[in-house]
């Protein structure tokens, strides 16, 4: 599960992760504004974000039962989130951009399919030609698809029963390098494995409200319990994205932006405070029905949950924030940088998102398997899982 966990934060991070060119690509974006960049990652990394999320919230609990005092169990799954359709893809020209510009008409979210990857003009005014505009780049590795049609979200869990009816859950990973986490990795980019870091933790209470109505349990022999459960996981990583350099110019259309300067006497960024930091955190609460019979333990639960998603650029970078007119030489231009802290941050959240599941449980003496459907709104999550325990 550890592994799997590795490679989901890998695709987690594939925005960040593309060749150097690439990663200049996404900072040389804030050109045309911060405002497009962000509208434009919050509808790329939107779905994506929202759907794991949304999967951290599940496959806590299997039965309404509570374990006794101090048993215990250890339990492993997976929640698999599907993205519907409408999720796959979306449309730039619908994101009141201002000066970022489609090629293509639709692009695909991070979870959509791979052979779709829609290329981006970055078009700032002239100042040489008031009321035109002028490109300055043409940007085709920022919004490729992963072709996810469903986002998964593995754990590993602890329960443990406590007195009075309940029983606590953990999560937990401390902070770890990549490299350290689990068997091969080799897949992955070498900037990840060497320069990542993940931090994971969780932790659930189910209590018993069947101690509470015993006339009605005469009647209708079931196991009821209420349960809340919170769960948090960041991904930090190194990154490097130096600043401009003179062998950057001339550039632009006809090498008229002949060199650049910082605004202000602005020193270069230090490119030692940059790290890519991806993070979610999810809660759900509700309430579990079951009934053991023999083997089998049927169940169904319904409650409420919320999560979040977010991806920051922490530190500094050097980002071009404007074109002026090269007093030096005439019709030739200079770009200017500003030094920014933190130029890019999104976040993504689903509020009070009603959910309802049906599962089945099954017991071999110390050894239980399960698999359940979660409808929460459009999203479907499947969960299966083991656990071991006594």
């Amino acid at each position: 599960m550890l592994k799997k966990c590795v490679v989901l934060l890998g695709m987690m991070a594939a925005v960040g992760l593309r060749p150097v060119r690439a990663q200049n690509d996404v900072v040389l974006s804030l050109a045309a504004g911060r405002e497009d960049a962000e509208k434009l990652m919050g509808a790329y990394l939107g779905p994506f974000g929202q759907a794991f999320s949304l999967g951290l919230a599940q496959n806590w609990n299997q039965t309404a039962k509570p374990l006794k005092l101090l048993r215990f169990n250890v339990q492993a799954g997976l929640s698999l989130v599907a993205i519907p359709g409408d999720n796959q893809y979306f449309y730039p020209e619908n994101l009141g951009l201002n000066n970022l510009r489609p090629i293509d008409a639709r692009a695909t979210t991070l979870a959509g399919p791979s052979n779709v990857n829609t290329a981006y003009l970055v078009q700032v005014s002239d100042p040489l030609n008031p009321g035109n505009t002028l490109v300055l780049d043409t940007l085709s590795g920022l919004t490729p698809g992963l072709g996810l049609g469903h986002v998964p979200a593995p754990f590993v869990q602890l329960n443990v029963g406590l007195p009075k009816g309940t029983e606590i859950s953990l999560r937990l990973l401390p902070r770890s390098s990549l490299d350290g986490l689990a068997g091969d990795i080799s897949a992955l980019p070498g900037q990840l494995r060497e320069n990542g870091n993940l931090t994971f933790w969780g932790v659930g209470v189910k209590h018993s409200l069947s101690q509470y109505l015993p006339r009605l349990l005469k009647v209708v022999p079931i196991d009821l319990s209420a349960y809340v459960n919170h769960c948090v996981i960041e991904y930090r990583q190194v990154v490097r994205i130096a600043g401009p350099t003179p062998a950057d110019y001339p550039r632009g259309i006809n090498g008229v932006i002949t060199g650049y300067r910082y605004v202000g006497g602005q020193s270069p960024a230090d490119i030692t405070t940059q790290e890519l930091v991806l993070g979610s955190n999810a809660s759900s609460a509700g309430i579990i029905l079951s009934k053991k019979i023999a083997l089998f333990t049927p169940y169904v639960r319904a409650g409420l949950m919320r999560s979040s998603f977010s991806v920051a650029a922490d530190g500094q970078y050097d980002v071009p924030t404007a074109l002026v007119i090269n007093s030096q030489s005439s019709g030739t231009l200079i770009q200017e940088y500003s030094n920014l802290n933190k130029p890019v941050e999104i976040k993504t959240r689903v509020d009070n998102l009603t959910h309802y599941g049906v599962g089945l449980r099954v017991k071999i003496l110390v050894l239980m398997a399960y698999a359940e459907m979660v409808q929460m709104g459009h999203w479907t999550t499947y969960n299966a899982g083991l656990s071991v325990g006594f």
